[in-house]
């Protein structure tokens, strides 16, 4: 694919994208909502309690209380990876933000990009097996915009953005079972293994069945170290 497609593509993506937008300030859903209290509490004030949030834009499920406060309930990382943009959406509002407008933001600077990222990652797989650049694109783009995947993409942030990361995890484990793989490569799919778990906990399954064969057929044994290790790391911070 040359640089005029990606001028033409890129640019195509984030407006099919963005374009089909299903929140506004009387629709909101649970399973963004509550990252979303989380990831502003993180931007505004630098703590996991949300209680500002439901004072400010209502209750929602997905919530637990402790001593009195209330903390998001879901998986967390898709909140960490939001907070640099809702920090600098903050920061150009003066801190007068909406929820929609922050789901938004979130969705074109975070949610678009991984969504980008899976159509490349099914265009060069489909590429091996087909020979034409057009028909793999073909295919790639009805993948992302003629399946369910498209309903994820503009409606269920935390289940794609786990989605393009779990086939991106894929592809590199299938990398490290062959000769080609690096410690480097190891190391880094451990660590997107962790970063997918805290994205999503339903993925559980699929990275254990992944991780297990990886481990198993590797080619280089010194591959399972990095790989273990890059997975250690993101255990600590679940765990802490």
């Amino acid at each position: 694919m040359n640089k005029k497609s990606l001028l033409f593509i890129v640019p195509l993506f984030f407006f099919l994208l963005s374009y089909h937008n299903v929140y506004s300030e009387k629709i909101s859903n649970p399973n963004e909502r509550s990252r979303f209290f989380l990831a502003n509490a993180l931007a505004e004030r630098g703590e996991f309690k949300v209680d500002n949030e439901i004072k400010r834009y209502g209750r929602t499920i997905d919530i637990s209380e402790k001593d009195g406060s209330f903390y998001s309930d879901k998986a967390p990382m898709q909140s960490f990876l939001s907070v640099p943009v809702l920090f600098v959406y903050r920061f150009l509002t003066g801190g007068k933000i909406t929820e929609k407008g922050a789901l938004f933001v979130m969705k074109l600077f975070l949610h678009n990009l991984l969504a980008i990222l899976l159509f490349f990652l099914f265009y060069r797989e489909s590429l091996k097996i087909l020979n034409s650049k057009f028909e793999a694109a073909a295919i790639s783009f009805w993948l992302i915009f003629g399946t369910p995947l498209y309903t994820f993409f503009t409606t269920y942030f935390s289940h794609s953005i786990a989605a393009a990361m779990l086939f991106l995890f894929y592809l590199c484990s299938k990398e490290i079972r062959k000769k080609e793989g690096t410690r480097v490569l190891s190391f880094f799919t451990g660590v997107l293994g962790g970063v997918i778990f805290l994205t999503e906990y339903t993925t559980f399954f699929a990275l254990a069945f992944i991780s297990l064969t990886t481990l198993l057929f590797s080619s280089k044994r010194s591959l399972i170290f990095p790989y273990v290790a890059g997975a250690a790391v993101m255990a600590v911070i679940f765990f802490t």
